[in-house]
């Protein structure tokens, strides 16, 4: 009997039993006025004017971006009083697909290019968001269509300047290249 259905079967159930959850950084969650200026500093130092990120440099002090990331990992989107616009609720969406891209990027050892890992990267990893694990992929389809249509046609090299955080948001995302 020919059984041509198992191999398949068995690649979808490692596949779906792979995800990574990365830990989330160990400390209490910041406020929302801290969060969004320990943000605000991660993007002023390390990130340049053509959006290109200084991983390095986050990975050697990576207090602001742990900060910002405890805080995506309490809050959620889901939480009506914690986003009282639409535009505050779509900086939340932007800042944590950036932060959590960028912490990703410091969890895997700074790799030299994502092409390797892309799959691992952007569908098993899984970060802390509101309480609930996600990937980045799922996180772009959850941020409304929105967010999915912003990161879909953003540049590649561009940035989302800390100026621009609150209340006005920036259609950018930041890339994962090193300045």
């Amino acid at each position: 009997m020919r059984r041509l259905w198992i191999p398949p079967v068995l690649a979808l159930a490692l596949l779906s039993g792979c995800a990574t959850n990365l830990p989330a950084p160990r400390g209490p969650s910041a406020g929302l006025a801290l969060a969004e200026a320990a943000w605000a500093r991660v993007l002023a130092r390390h990130v340049d004017e053509r959006g290109r990120i200084d991983f390095a440099g986050i990975a050697a002090a990576p207090e602001d971006l742990d900060s910002y990331v405890s805080y995506v990992g309490a809050v959620s989107p889901k939480q009506p009083d914690a986003f009282p616009t639409r535009e505050a609720k779509r900086a939340y969406f932007l800042n944590a697909y950036n932060a959590l891209a960028m912490y990703g990027v410091i969890q895997s050892g700074i790799p030299e290019s994502l092409g390797s890992i892309k799959f691992r990267f952007f569908y098993r990893n899984r970060f802390v968001m509101g309480a609930e694990r996600i990937s980045l992929f799922k996180l772009e389809g959850r941020g409304d269509a929105w967010l999915r249509a912003t990161v879909a046609s953003a540049p590649r090299r561009a940035s989302v300047g800390p100026a621009r955080i609150r209340p006005r948001v920036s259609s950018r995302r930041l890339c994962a290249g090193t300045a």
